[in-house]
């Protein structure tokens, strides 16, 4: 130890700043190492986390398609059974006279003329009439209910 010392005693001044830098510099590459490494694997774990990110994002676009697709198809469905529903309400003509003598009620004519022109008895209209008289002040009362 002694002659360690002696070395350091005469080594010139500037050998000794020079080596005290060279201890410096290794604690800050250590220092600097460490935390590059540190950010590295903060850098590996954000990438996996963008990774999960885009396989979700997939799997809702995905699942968003098919489901469109359902909704679709679940559309037109509903369009054809109206259109069939339509088709078979025209073949019953008995149903179409009392649409229209249902919508000539509404629109105000008197019985006879709905009569005459629907081909139903004056009875079967008076009988409409009623009905459509019913279902209108069911209809007021039940919104006059929901307004109070």
């Amino acid at each position: 130890m002694l002659e360690n010392l002696k070395l350091i005693q005469n080594l010139p001044w500037e050998m000794a700043v020079l080596g005290g830098f060279c201890i410096l510099n290794l604690v800050f590459i250590f220092f600097y190492r460490n935390k590059l490494q540190a950010m590295q694997r903060s850098q590996l774990d954000a990438n996996k986390h963008l990774l999960e990110l885009a396989e979700d994002i997939k799997a809702l676009y995905e699942s968003g398609a098919t489901l469109g697709g359902k909704v679709k198809g679940l559309e037109y469905g509903a369009k054809i059974m109206k259109q069939e529903q339509e088709q078979l309400s025209l073949k019953e003509p008995s149903q179409q006279m009392y649409r229209n003598a249902v919508q000539q009620i509404n629109n105000g004519e008197s019985i006879n003329q709905i009569s005459e022109s629907s081909g139903l008895s004056r009875g079967e209209v008076e009988l409409l009439k009623l009905f459509q008289k019913i279902d209108t002040e069911t209809k007021n009362s039940s919104i006059e209910s929901t307004v109070s």
